[in-house]
């Protein structure tokens, strides 16, 4: 029989660990160890690692647990300074948790770290978690136990408007540098009610607050202080018989401020001077809203806060269960009173008056942080509190509002917040971690958490959800042990339903999922798993799983080898289509940067030694920039600093190996003899005797070819020569070997690239049967 070559010039096939070597495909490999199989039809060392970015912080940088950074998006550049351009910026947010704090480090969009920006919390190191949204980032405790007692969730944001129009931006009640350019500002993400409301009534017997607009008291909360940014003061004066639609009685007052434009806190209700009183039926009444507070001081109107409301409601007997009605909306920005419009046929001041905040005037008590509105109102309004909001006055908390409290993975889908595992004021007032629940949002309010806002899902099964996605509509709710996917598609809560659970397909910690175009994948030791909306599918069905501590490549072993609190970390590639799984991101272990790499494109895995840096602690991974400029990045925390890394998938200069299937060559029932081994190859350096074989299946590799039997030489004997272009090496075999089949190892032993774009054995069939 003539010799024969048995080609192979296809490696995209990856990894196949689970079928015996004999059994794997044409275009698979029984183990490799730092070789990428990217590019179809060609075979490369993969890259040393993860490729250092230009900028770090430059303090003192730990991590407390996992999932410490956060990429998120605005139309401002964050600059410590406030030196804006309205350009558009994608902000890294890095959770450092150092010594006896925890405080945020933020890099802006020109590359330039601002350290500790924000404080979640200034005395204990803990765990965080973000999320953002309409350009502002959200910073809390994930401590999965009871948040820290003094963790407080933070808002950080760009504000620029022109709050209370036509009152002195310089010396008027609120923050002045939120005008013109606009500022970051860093607060809670608390939205508190006022905590100061008077009403006066020149008609009736409440006198606190009169039409004296210069007069001091009319500006303070009836004990001598002023109101500093806590509330407003109402005056109701005059009234004009015939020309509205109020009827004669008492009615008491509540109020609210308005955050952001669109969230209202609860209502403040005071206990005293807080009824005005209509002594005619189907009039109209006016009066004056005051304002004050101390410009840019800790005095002023919170930069948040936008406007506010006041309520009303009948103070006779039997009242109580009986909605507070909308009486005005106050508006801080520009406008002022919206809900009330006046009437020029008998109101003698001025139309500015109606529209325009007015600074207080000069005179013997001037108030020079204050201002006042007029208005007119005509009668009652339609609207109540729980109509405008969709929940009740009376919840005990629709916001983070106190320290303590905080949550463990959130995730932002259809204009919501999800928070797994909160730490909130519950409906009976408790604050406490909730391991079963799910808290939502508002529809785009995204700070506003009414505490009858939840699902509990799995209640006292021994397991607290760790973290939480979405994709298609679906939240996926992970525990430790079961995954449960909630339909969302509703607009309306009452709609949703539990679509399906899943034992065994939990995860670990937030760093275990992640977010891609294709669905959510995530990881766990039974495998690497993604769900596309519909199904899951387990895409390491070609990876063994039996825990051989040996096999470093065996998934169970690669996720376990770092002791029980293993926590594997998933990435995402937009650029090359592809997932990376580290681990474990937390210090300590010995095999903790050991990493496979999964390509879509392909539909195959790669498994790489020390990808990461063995015993280092590490971040969750992110994907930072657009379009082609967009890179995965990883946090690599050592010595108190913490470096960035980007996913660069060029070939590198590492050491690499690589088992072929073991080769029968068609006919496994008879013997065969083999000469030679023919690979069309690059390397950037000598490589001695890089081939070895083994045959019949006994995974015992001996040297191929050596001396002189491998060509082109090298330097030394037995060296394959360094080739920057494609050139054929021939591996003549140091003896004929006679075989039922083979199966050969590549391990190049220096570090260098190396690239292979075919392999040819030359071999001839025997006409003997294997005995």
């Amino acid at each position: 029989m003539p010799k024969r070559r048995w080609k192979i010039d296809r490696f995209e096939g990856g990894l196949n660990n689970v079928s015996d070597p004999r059994d794997v495909a044409d275009n698979e490999v029984a183990y490799s160890s730092r070789f990428m199989v990217d590019k179809t039809g060609k075979l490369r060392t993969s890259a040393a690692g993860m490729t250092a970015m230009s900028s770090s912080p430059t303090g003192a940088e730990e991590v407390t647990g996992a999932g410490q950074l956060a990429v998120w998006h605005s139309d401002y550049l964050f600059n410590a300074a406030s030196t804006i351009t309205t350009s558009g910026s994608s902000n890294i947010a890095f959770g450092n948790s150092t010594g006896a704090t925890a405080k945020v480090d933020i890099r802006g969009g020109t590359g330039t770290w601002n350290d500790d920006a924000v404080t979640v919390n200034g005395s204990a190191a803990v765990e965080m978690n973000f999320y953002s949204a309409d350009g502002v980032l959200r910073s809390g405790d994930a401590t999965t136990s009871d948040c820290h007692a003094s963790s407080r969730p933070q808002w950080t944001g760009y504000i620029q408007r022109d709050t209370f129009d036509n009152i002195d931006s310089g010396n008027g009640p609120t923050h002045s540098d939120i005008d013109g350019n606009g500022t970051w500002v860093t607060t809670t993400t608390t939205l508190s009610p006022p905590t100061i409301l008077l009403v006066g009534d020149t008609l009736g017997s409440h006198n606190e607050i009169d039409n004296d607009l210069d007069r001091e008291e009319n500006y303070q909360n009836g004990a001598g202080t002023r109101l500093n940014g806590n509330g407003f003061n109402l005056l109701k004066s005059s009234e004009y018989k015939s020309q509205g639609t109020w009827q004669s009685g008492d009615y008491k007052i509540a109020s609210s401020f308005i955050y952001d434009n669109n969230q209202e806190s609860l209502l403040y209700v005071p206990t005293s001077n807080n009824v005005f009183t209509i002594s005619n039926d189907n009039i109209a009444f006016n009066g004056y809203v005051y304002v004050h507070g101390e410009d840019n001081g800790a005095n002023a109107y919170s930069p948040r806060i936008t406007g506010g409301r006041i309520y009303y409601k009948s103070d006779s007997t039997g009242s109580a269960s009986t909605p507070w009605k909308l009486l005005m909306h106050i508006n801080m920005v520009h406008d002022g009173v919206l809900t009330v419009s006046p009437d020029t046929a008998f109101v003698t001041q001025e139309a500015s008056d109606y529209s325009e905040w007015i600074f207080t005037p000069a005179g013997g008590d001037e108030i020079t942080e204050g201002g006042y509105i007029y208005y007119v109102h005509f009668g009652p309004l339609l609207d109540t509190y729980e109509s405008l909001n969709g929940f009740s006055p009376g919840l005990k908390s629709i916001s983070f509002d106190a320290n303590g409290q905080g949550w463990v993975d959130s995730v932002v889908a259809n204009r919501r917040v999800f928070l797994a595992a909160p730490t909130h004021t519950n409906m009976d007032g408790d604050a406490h971690k909730n391991h079963d629940r799910i808290l939502y949002s508002e529809v785009g309010k995204f700070d506003t958490f009414p505490n009858i806002n939840y699902l509990d899902i799995g209640i006292d099964d021994g397991e607290s959800f760790t973290a939480v996605d979405s994709f298609a509509d679906r939240i996926l709710a992970f525990k430790q042990r079961t995954l449960y996917i909630i339909n969302v598609a509703s607009g309306s809560d009452t709609n949703w339903y539990l679509e399906s659970q899943h034992s065994g397909y939990g995860v670990h910690g937030t760093p275990a999922t992640v977010r891609t175009p294709l669905g959510i994948a995530f990881v766990n030791t039974s495998g690497c798993f993604v769900f596309d909306g519909s199904k899951i599918t387990d895409l390491t069905k070609k990876l063994t799983k039996l825990g051989t501590s040996a096999d470093l490549d065996d998934w169970v072993t690669f996720i376990t080898n770092n002791g029980s609190s293993y926590t594997p970390s998933i990435g995402w590639s937009n650029k090359n289509q592809q997932l990376i799984v580290m681990s474990s991101v937390t210090a300590g272990g010995s095999y903790s940067g050991n990493a496979f790499i999964y390509d879509f494109n392909t539909g195959s895995w790669t498994f790489h030694l020390d990808f990461f840096t063995d015993g280092d602690t590490y971040t969750n991974f992110i994907n930072y920039g657009t379009g082609a400029s967009e890179d995965m990045i990883v946090g690599q925390v050592t010595s108190s600093a913490l470096d960035l890394k980007k996913y660069v998938p060029a070939s590198g200069s590492v050491v690499a190996e690589l088992q072929t299937k073991d080769i029968d060559f068609g006919d496994p029932s008879i013997l065969k003899k083999v000469y030679a081994v023919y690979m069309t190859y690059k390397s950037s350096v000598d490589q001695l005797t890089p081939l070895k074989f083994s045959l019949d299946g006994k995974a015992s590799f001996s040297d191929f070819a050596t001396a002189s039997n491998v060509a082109p030489a090298g330097d030394d004997s037995g060296d394959l020569d360094a080739q920057a272009s494609w050139d054929v090496a021939k591996f003549t075999a140091d003896s004929v070997q006679t075989c039922q089949s083979i199966q050969f190892k590549l391990n190049p032993p220096d570090a260098g690239t190396f690239e292979i774009n075919d392999i040819s054995v030359e071999y001839r069939p025997l006409y003997k049967r294997v005995s």
